[in-house]
């Protein structure tokens, strides 16, 4: 009788032993689903913050040359000679060499354009980021693709957003660049049209716009196939604007990476 008690309280204790292990496994597994939130949480204030940063030094870098044009002009024009103007980087409708890409924020369409063709050049994958944006169906597509991809693939990437801007960054040719229309609906949309130089089709005269853009439509060229226009639609977010990333990229991505046979 005696040992029977002593088996039921070793078996008693072993339980208690199992709950409380148990118990304690569960409360560290919340614990980490709670830090990881907050983790997420400080990731995107971050990144916001980096855009806000970046905005600012576009507008500060903005600021600086007025006030050193303004300056140039204030004395020449006292001395009666005129100074030479600076030609300012991808002007509508001429070519600009990657050796004149800058990092002009995003503060406007076209300084958005720049920033992002700035960071291909460089390969800064966190800038090249701050310059796209994902709206909730394109960032559950590009997620659905994500996660079918081999883990030796996915362990490359933090997210599938940084893929598809590595992708981007590969398929920018660091030759010349031209914006060839820029259209901007009212204060929170553009759509603009950007010719990249290729080694296969370098720039020549024919590339020259015939016809300015009507109606939201892209202009007409004198020759359309040697340099292919991208249309690209920007949104103005409160860090600046943005080059919207569509649903349609994620398929021809995809393709690109892993061609159908």
């Amino acid at each position: 009788m005696r040992a029977s008690s002593f088996f039921r309280l070793i078996i008693l204790a072993a339980v208690v032993v199992v709950v409380a292990l148990w118990f304690h496994e569960r409360s560290i597994a919340a614990e980490l689903d709670r830090r990881l939130v907050v983790l997420g949480k400080h990731e995107k204030q971050v990144a916001d913050l980096r855009a806000e940063r970046d905005h600012l030094r576009g507008q500060l870098l903005a600021a600086s040359q007025s006030v050193s044009m303004g300056s140039v002009a204030s004395a020449d024009s006292d001395r009666r000679v005129e100074a030479p103007i600076r030609s300012e980087p991808f002007r509508v409708g001429e070519w600009t060499p990657i050796a004149a890409w800058e990092n002009e924020g995003r503060s406007t369409p076209r300084s958005t354009i720049a920033t992002l063709l700035w960071a291909a050049a460089g390969g800064d994958l966190v800038m090249l980021k701050t310059a796209l944006e994902f709206d909730d169906a394109t960032r559950a597509k590009a997620r659905e693709w994500f996660d079918t991809l081999p883990p030796a693939t996915r362990t490359l990437y933090a997210t599938p957003e940084d893929l598809i801007a590595s992708v981007t960054i590969k398929n920018i040719p660091q030759t010349a660049a031209q914006l060839s229309w820029i259209h901007q609906s009212d204060a929170e949309h553009a759509v603009v049209g950007v010719l990249l130089e290729t080694p296969e089709a370098p720039v020549s005269e024919s590339d020259e716009i015939l016809e300015p853009a009507q109606e939201g439509a892209p202009p007409s060229l004198a020759n359309q196939n040697p340099n292919g226009m991208a249309v690209l639609n920007l949104r103005r977010s409160v860090s600046g604007w943005r080059v919207v990333v569509p649903a349609a990229a994620i398929d021809r991505i995809a393709n690109e990476l892993n061609p159908q046979e």
